[in-house]
């Protein structure tokens, strides 16, 4: 069977119209599509309709976004966990210890670790402190003084949603966690912390030396304290040298000049050493006594630094003693029969001069000393 296919073509007015005869096909030049007749139906019936087209069209492209907004679910959350991850090791500063603050009424700030309304709180200079803060009415503030300036050195502020504020803008929070990193230069200082609203919930923060500073220093005032006891302990051997040998002068003339002489070198040169250790003991008792936080080795240390200074004071007093009981017996010889020997010693015990005096009554031979 043989079959005559016709085709027109015309605007979307003209192909809109017309009928046609069966297997007519009409392409519509406005539309560009094409249009199949079966002799009855009015405008034929197109086999690509424009609004189906641009229906499918529009379901592929929402099929397109649906199947990729996982992708770009997955991104921001990778975008997110990131940021979070930058965040957390650039703004979470590491703490020695973290210390959950609430409040008593409007009267006091309660710290865990520590007892009692307001407590003195402590930490070492260069270390870090944190407060877990729960005191809704009473902004927390770190403070120079009890109503003095706010610091600002050091601070960070993290909100419970994790938004991270620096320096003055970290202070007066309620909730959230404050960090302070103490600076080294403020050892020795007492700060406060203090409510912004009610001046009377205030509390000092006492800043120390860190152990370690505390341990090294105190092993060397413990160290410094043994020296000066031992230059203590040997001056006072030289001291007592010199004290025996002036009073022990005996022989004749040249032997008896020799011994003053000598006696006099070593009670000079023990003179001298105590003086030495006894500053040197001065200094490490008032080393020790700076050193500040009360370990057990650093009381060790300052009983040693007292001791020390004891025998360096001991020293001095015995190289300062003058010798004044230094007895000639009338059956001894001193040189000869007719003269004996006159030492002139000073206040602080040293032997000025030796000379020798005519006996004018042999039967009461004295020993004369003449003291500067």
């Amino acid at each position: 069977m043989s079959t005559q296919v016709q085709i027109r073509r015309g605007n979307t007015a003209q192909t809109s119209t017309f009928t046609g005869v069966i297997a007519e096909l009409t392409v519509d030049t406005d539309k560009k599509t094409i249009v199949v007749h079966d002799g009855s139906t009015v405008g034929g019936i197109a086999l690509a309709r424009e609004s189906a087209s641009n229906t499918a069209g529009s379901y592929a492209n929402s099929a397109f976004l649906v199947a990729n907004t996982p992708t770009h679910v997955a991104n921001s959350a990778a975008s997110y966990a990131n940021s979070g991850f930058t965040q957390a090791n650039s703004n979470y500063t590491s703490a020695v210890t973290k210390l959950d603050v609430t409040h008593s009424g409007s009267s006091a700030y309660l710290i865990d670790q520590y007892s009692g309304n307001n407590p003195s709180i402590y930490i070492s200079g260069g270390e870090t402190i944190a407060f877990n803060l729960n005191v809704s009415g009473h902004p927390f503030v770190i403070r120079e003084s009890s109503g003095g300036a706010n610091t600002s050195t050091g601070l960070t502020h993290v909100s419970t949603t994790g938004v991270v504020s620096t320096g003055a803008s970290a202070q007066g929070y309620v909730t959230g966690v404050l960090y302070w990193k103490v600076p080294f230069s403020l050892v020795g200082s007492t700060y406060v912390y203090q409510c912004t609203i009610h001046g009377g919930m205030v509390g000092n923060i006492v800043i120390q030396q860190p152990a370690s500073f505390v341990a090294a220093n105190t092993t060397f005032a413990f160290d410094t304290a043994n020296s000066a006891f031992l230059a203590a302990n040997s001056a006072a051997s030289y001291a007592n040298s010199g004290f025996a040998s002036a009073n022990l002068i005996s022989g004749v003339n040249t032997t008896q000049n020799t011994n003053i002489t000598s006696a006099g070198t070593y009670a000079n040169s023990g003179f001298a050493q105590a003086n030495s250790a006894f500053l040197h003991a001065n200094v490490v008792f008032a080393f020790a006594n700076t050193i500040s936080g009360g370990a057990a080795i650093d009381n060790t240390a300052r009983s040693l630094a007292n001791s020390a200074s004891l025998y360096a004071n001991s020293a001095f007093a015995a190289a300062n003693t003058d010798v004044t009981n230094i007895i000639i017996s009338t059956s001894e010889t001193y040189g000869n029969s007719s003269h004996y020997p006159v030492i002139t010693v000073t206040s602080n015990g040293r032997i000025n001069v030796v000379t020798t005096q005519v006996v004018v009554d042999p039967s009461a031979i004295a020993f004369a000393i003449a003291l500067g």
